[in-house]
């Protein structure tokens, strides 16, 4: 259920939204997650066994923002590229793709 009430400006009433599987995109937090507990961080390797594990896949998987591609993950660590980390099990691109940074990173 979705609390539209809470913004009384859209005239909504609170309601069920239901979303096809082929049409919904999963959304994740790169490197900047974490700070100040405003989102989830997931490596794409968790990602990828739990993608591999649903029964029914949404559509794909999406994350945000680019401009923090490579950054290291919030607490340090080894700078971090999620295109080509969800590449490993998406096959979304050539396995032979370069991706930015992957000489110099590493898809945790």
């Amino acid at each position: 259920r979705v609390g539209f009430d809470r913004e009384p400006s859209l005239g909504l009433r609170n309601r069920s939204v239901a979303v096809p599987a082929d049409r919904l995109l999963l959304g994740l937090a790169n490197g900047w997650a974490g700070e100040g507990g405003k989102a989830l961080f997931l490596p794409p390797a968790e990602v990828g066994r739990a993608w591999a594990a649903l029964p029914v896949r949404p559509r794909g998987l999406m994350f945000w923002d680019i401009a923090d591609e490579g950054r290291a993950p919030a607490g340090g660590g080894t700078p971090l590229f999620f295109a080509g980390g969800l590449n490993r099990f998406l096959h979304t691109r050539p396995a032979a793709a370069r991706f930015p940074g992957e000489t110099r990173g590493v898809h945790v």
